[in-house]
């Protein structure tokens, strides 16, 4: 897969799962960066694009807690930290502790999102393994 079709796929999917984790968090009246995803912040489509390559790209077997330790690891390198509540200005997350210590709806976000992102994973594959089959590459 060439890098400009793999970042081009890597955005499509992570707009798809932006937009199952936008159905997750408005039923439990969490706090997402925009609607839309041309609403979001750049920070937030930068981390969720670099979470999506993570596991696309990483081992099949992403656990939860090393899925979260990843993310909790690139914020901590951006100046993020713990709080109560969301402010992005701040740089404060409700969600920068240890995958143990998430409330259930920080554990279900981290458990949808990795279910996603792998089946998303799976569909790749099995294109690009039909495509080889086929002779034609991707």
């Amino acid at each position: 897969m060439s890098e400009s079709m793999k970042l081009m796929d890597i955005e499509q999917i992570a707009k798809t799962i932006h937009y199952g984790l936008l159905q997750y968090c408005e039923t439990l009246k969490m706090n997402i960066s925009g609607e839309y995803w041309d609403e979001c912040t750049h920070w937030y489509k930068k981390t969720l694009m670099w979470n999506v390559d993570q596991v696309i790209t990483g081992s099949p077997s992403m656990s939860p807690e090393r899925t979260h330790e990843n993310w909790m690891t690139e914020q901590l390198v951006d100046g993020w930290k713990y709080a109560a509540t969301y402010n992005e200005e701040k740089k404060e997350h409700p969600f920068m502790l240890p995958y143990r210590q998430l409330p259930d709806e920080g554990k279900g976000y981290v458990l949808l999102f990795l279910s996603m992102a792998k089946a998303a994973r799976k569909f790749i594959k099995e294109n690009e393994d039909t495509a080889n089959e086929a002779g034609e590459g991707i």
